[in-house]
């Protein structure tokens, strides 16, 4: 009996190793194909979209909101570091809510990072909303995912962290 459940258990964490390398591709390929489509269509000047958002191209040497501008490769060996960081805590994601999580973070890590290294150290940011500095889709990755997970971990904490079996948080 004990042989199935462990079956069980290790399924249940490769679905959601699955779950999170899914999640992470799919944001690489959505901020690669997004900054290709920058490229192409932006080079001969911003698009205003609507009052408040434009699209305009906008290379950053530096990290959110500009700062550590001028340090684009040192910034290829921390990304690496925030990389591994994120594998290691991935292990600990228990619910499959933390698993796409931390497949945003993951993902939108990396693509920064293929950025980096592929564009001298340099990201391709290009949503310009409002009084907010302009991003690009792995940004917005990283954002959402480490809001999803606070909320994982807050949530967690409050029910006294008890899931049943389908992964549904038990509020008795």
């Amino acid at each position: 009996m004990q042989e199935r459940w462990a079956f069980i258990k290790t399924l249940k964490n490769n679905i959601r190793f699955v779950i999170l390398a899914l999640v992470a591709l799919l944001v690489i390929l959505a901020d690669q194909i997004t900054a290709l489509l920058a490229k192409h269509y932006l080079s001969n000047g911003p698009v205003h979209v609507t009052n408040f958002l434009k699209l305009k191209l906008f290379y950053n040497s530096g990290v959110a909101f500009g700062i550590g501008k001028g340090f684009g490769l040192e910034l290829v060996a921390v990304g690496l570091v925030f990389v591994v960081a994120v594998l290691l805590f991935s292990g600990y994601t228990s619910t499959l809510t933390g698993a796409i999580a931390v497949g945003l973070i993951l993902g939108g890590a990396l693509g920064n990072l293929i950025d980096r290294i592929f564009q001298g150290g340099e990201v391709l940011d290009f949503i310009d909303v409002s009084h907010w500095p302009t991003f690009n889709v792995a940004d917005a990755s990283i954002v959402c995912g480490g809001i999803l997970l606070l909320i994982v971990v807050i949530y967690g904490r409050k029910t006294g962290g008890k899931r049943a079996a389908n992964g549904v948080v038990n509020t008795s």
